[in-house]
């Protein structure tokens, strides 16, 4: 198969995904609209002590993060801005994340930036939003090259002790870069 038949077969799966996707992100936040019905109304009190033990029921059977994560999406961009037909090409993922710095001011903006951006560089904006430090930020712009080095010269110290096993060093490295990255 040449290059254009190869390209074109993608293409064609690449709009199914796209359409599936939609119909998930679709699905996800009418489930949020419908439990957070059963949560405002507290019918669930009828036959279950608590929310989460309706949600984890055999029946229902959803975890205790997707639904809360639907009833969020839900709550914001359904309920509170009215924006469902925006929202239904734009992974649940990256509406959960955007939905804590969203307002009457700046929702559109945010949900052009949920659509149009990878997942790193809307954690980007978010986090830079959120006042983080560049430094802890993995600037998705920044080679990977560069952060190692950086991370490098920080840790220093570190990398230069002689008094670890090999595996302590490997954990110690390990952790170090974690903490970095944040």
């Amino acid at each position: 198969m040449n290059i254009a038949k190869k390209t074109e077969h993608l293409n064609v799966y690449v709009d199914k995904l796209i359409k599936l996707k939609n119909l998930i992100t679709g699905n996800l936040v009418a489930i949020g609209g419908i439990l957070c019905e059963i949560k405002d109304t507290g019918i669930y009190k009828e036959q279950f002590e608590t929310l989460e033990e309706f949600l984890g029921s055999p029946e229902v059977s959803f975890s205790r993060t997707t639904a809360f994560k639907a009833m969020r999406i839900y709550e914001i961009f359904v309920k509170k801005f009215s924006m469902l037909d925006l929202i239904v090409e734009i992974d649940p993922d990256k509406l959960y994340r955007i939905s804590a710095v969203v307002n009457d001011k700046n929702v559109v903006e945010w949900l052009e930036k949920a659509k149009g951006l990878s997942r790193s560089d809307l954690n980007f904006e978010v986090n830079r939003l959120h006042g983080k430090s560049d430094r802890h930020l993995l600037d998705p712009t920044k080679p990977m090259r560069n952060r190692i080095i950086e991370f490098l010269d920080e840790n220093d110290a570190l990398i230069t002790r002689m008094d670890f096993t090999k595996q302590e060093a490997f954990v110690q490295l390990l952790t170090a870069w974690e903490l970095f990255k944040r």
